[in-house]
């Protein structure tokens, strides 16, 4: 005999729901969430599984135009435009310095001063050379005589002409040197022509003195 309140309840009440009832929970029916049991699957004899869908696949168009696997149509972008090696700036050389044309300018200096000492020191012994020729009676003189002669009549004028022959050859040299390393070097050529020249002005003149004292006799 059970007394009142000892009964056990039901958890949920077995009546059809009414006014202050409670809902019951919905609970998934056996085979909702996987396969029954026996291991089979619903639609599939024998308990097969499904193929896999390939790639691509669309169940409700089917495969699309190109298959999954097959090259775009779209061509690949060509290389790219080749551009020409990007050298270093070579730097810009630095200007040379002009060089000075005092060498070949000296050099003309010198040689038409002694040009024109050698030409006069010439007269007096052009002179003494025509009173020579004038007392032997014959043009023909030698050196030795010609020098023995300048150096008791005219040692002056004798030691100016070789001093000025010496430093003038020496000064055509220094203009054939000024020319080849462009120190000056018109002038420098200069210098040397006029060096070679020289001694062709100095006969000259010499015969012009010696000629009209001569010509007296």
């Amino acid at each position: 005999m059970s007394t009142p309140g000892s009964e056990s309840q039901p958890p949920f009440p077995t009546g059809p729901q009414g006014t202050g009832a409670v809902p019951q929970p919905p609970y998934p029916t056996p085979g909702a969430y996987g396969p029954p049991p026996g291991g089979q699957q619903p639609g599939y004899p024998g308990g097969a599984s499904p193929a896999p869908t390939p790639p691509g696949y669309n169940p409700a168009g089917g495969y699309p135009q190109q298959p999954w696997n097959a090259p775009p149509t779209q061509p690949y972008p060509g290389p790219a435009q080749s551009y020409p090696p990007a050298y270093p700036t070579a730097y810009a050389a630095a200007p040379v310095p002009a060089k000075s044309p005092w060498l070949g300018r000296i050099a003309l200096i010198v040689v038409a001063a002694c040009t024109v000492i050698a030409t006069v020191a010439m007269g007096p012994l052009a002179d003494l050379m025509a009173q020579l020729m004038i007392a032997t009676g014959s043009t023909t003189i030698s050196s030795e005589d010609l020098v023995a002669a300048a150096s008791m009549s005219a040692p002056g004028a004798m030691m100016a002409m070789q001093v000025a022959t010496w430093v003038g050859m020496a000064a055509a040299i220094t203009g054939l040197i000024a020319a080849i390393l462009g120190r000056g070097r018109a002038t420098g050529i200069f210098a040397l022509v006029l060096g070679l020249l020289a001694p062709l002005i100095m006969v000259i003149y010499a015969v012009i003195v010696v000629f009209p004292l001569i010509s007296q006799y």
